[in-house]
Formats: structure tokens, C-alpha cells, sequence
């Protein structure tokens, strides 16, 4: 029988969709927090055969697929958990290397980056929100969906002072919104294959790579 997964990503939630011969099962998804990179929410057992008009026998093997393919997709390395009512993602703590993390966040070696981390993460918050003007409120909200951690002020101030004036980032009163110059970053093949967990550190890199070549 042939299995796949597609993603709809709407900022700190979205949809796991399972796909087979006999139809779609749409999961909802939510970031986690701390290790658990990601919760996707399953009929229980009760649930099941209502839900998604499928036998209760074939539950934990399309649970199994959903889990493990999630997984090899969007988060490699991790590991989960099966709960009767949801499949809980976590970080193996040994893949963060060679980053280390530091009071919740990812930490970089600024001495050799001209874009810090933060301005990555900031920039990828408005990224994922496509074309949507957001407010600081829904931007915070976004960007600890990504990194499990909240922007600091100095972190916002920054990160609005390098990208409007060079037109990654516009304005409009007190929302704020990415442009076509800051999609132009997610044009690349380790954009595309990057889980949607991991796409601040390929916005980084690109930024730099950018930069260097300007300078």
C-alpha cells in the first residue's frame, strides 16, 4: 500500500496529512515545547473507525508510518512517543551539537557571523507567516513556535533595524510583514528539504553567504 505525508504549516500549528489508496487522514499538529519538538493530535481507539473510516487494526501501523515518517521529514534524529490521543515528538538532546544551548536558545559563535541567530529566527518568523501582516504579539508567538523561546527587546530592536532599511522586512504602523527580497532567501534546495523545525539555521546561513558575496 503506498503511504505519504503531506504538511501544511499555518505558523505554530498546521496539519500532518496521511495519504493512502483509500483516502486522507488529516492530523492537526502544534509545537511543543522544552525537547518535544512537536505534537500531533490522533483519534483514540474509540475515535478511530468514525474518524477516519478506517479499521482499528490498521491504527498503530498508520500511526507508526505518520510518527516515523514525521520524523525522517521534519525532524531527523528525534525520537517519539505514541499516547493513546497523540504521537509527542522529541529532540535528541545529542544532535545539537556542535551548537550548544543556552537558556533555551540555539547559541552561535557571533565572531564569525555578521547576522546573529536572533536576526535569522526574527526574519524566519515572517517568513512562515507568508504574506500576513502580524503584529508583535502573533510574531512572538511564531518565533517561540520555532525555537521554543521568546524574542527579547533588544532582539526585536535589532532585528527590525538591519532588515527594514535593506528591505527584508516592511512596515505598516505596528505590523510588519516579509518581502518578495526575503523569500528570495528560501530558494534554495536546503530550504526546501529542511523540516519546518529547522529552517532558521538554513536562513542564517543564507543571509551570510549573501552578505559575504555583497562585501
Amino acid at each position: 500500500m503506498e503511504q505519504k505525508l503531506e504538511y501544511i504549516n499555518q505558523g505554530r500549528i498546521g496539519y500532518v496529512v496521511y495519504k493512502d489508496r483509500q483516502g486522507d487522514i488529516r492530523l492537526p499538529f502544534e509545537f511543543g515545547g522544552g525537547n518535544c519538538v512537536a505534537i500531533i493530535s490522533v483519534p483514540t481507539v474509540a475515535e478511530w473507525t468514525s474518524k477516519t473510516n478506517r479499521p482499528v487494526a490498521n491504527r498503530q501501523a498508520i500511526l507508526q508510518f505518520v510518527a516515523e515518517q514525521s520524523i525522517k521529514d521534519q525532524a531527523p534524529n528525534s525520537y517519539y512517543e505514541l499516547n493513546d490521543n497523540c504521537i509527542e515528538i522529541f529532540e535528541n538532546a545529542l544532535t545539537l551539537a556542535p551548537h550548544a544551548k543556552k537558556n533555551g536558545k540555539i547559541n552561535v559563535d557571533n565572531d564569525t557571523q555578521t547576522y546573529d541567530f536572533s536576526d535569522a529566527w526574527f526574519l524566519t518568523a515572517l517568513i512562515v507567516m507568508k504574506d500576513y501582516w502580524a503584529n508583535m504579539k502573533e510574531i512572538i508567538s511564531v518565533g517561540d513556535a520555532l525555537n521554543h523561546a521568546i524574542f527579547t527587546q533588544n532582539e526585536i530592536n535589532q532585528a527590525l533595524k538591519r532588515f527594514i532599511p535593506i528591505g527584508y522586512i516592511e512596515t505598516n504602523g505596528k505590523k510588519y510583514r516579509a518581502t518578495e527580497k526575503a523569500y528570495e532567501l528560501t530558494n534554495c534546495v536546503a530550504y526546501k528539504r529542511a523540516g519546518m523545525f529547522t529552517q532558521v539555521e538554513v536562513i542564517l546561513k543564507r543571509l551570510n553567504t549573501k552578505r559575504n558575496k555583497q562585501s
